[in-house]
């Protein structure tokens, strides 16, 4: 999650002060149904906690990921993902408008 933050941190300039949220989920089909393509997702109304849920690596179905490569570069790809919805929550919040300017 430090590198996640560090990335966005870059990319973006500014991320929260506080600590984020990290709801670990052991084993994929537990709880609410969920979409079979989903690693993690950002859900900002938890119990009014903003949080990221994300499956145990464990739980990944195979073609998610490159065995020779392992799990870990696409779950650090899924969380920076994630941290970044957070994040352009969080500065957004008030809005009411978003525009997204394209940088070349």
């Amino acid at each position: 999650m430090e590198s996640a933050r560090a990335k966005v941190l870059e990319r973006l300039g500014k991320v929260p002060d506080t600590q984020t949220n990290i709801h670990i989920l052991p084993v994929f089909g537990i709880g609410s149904p969920q979409n079979p393509g989903v690693l993690a997702y950002y859900d900002r109304a938890a119990r009014g906690v903003a949080r990221i849920v994300i499956f145990a690596p464990e739980s990944f179905s195979f073609s998610f990921y490159d065995p020779s490569q392992g799990w870990e570069p696409e779950l650090q790809g899924t969380l920076t993902h994630e941290y970044t919805h957070l994040v352009n929550n969080a500065s957004t919040r008030n809005s009411q408008l978003i525009t997204f300017n394209s940088v070349s």
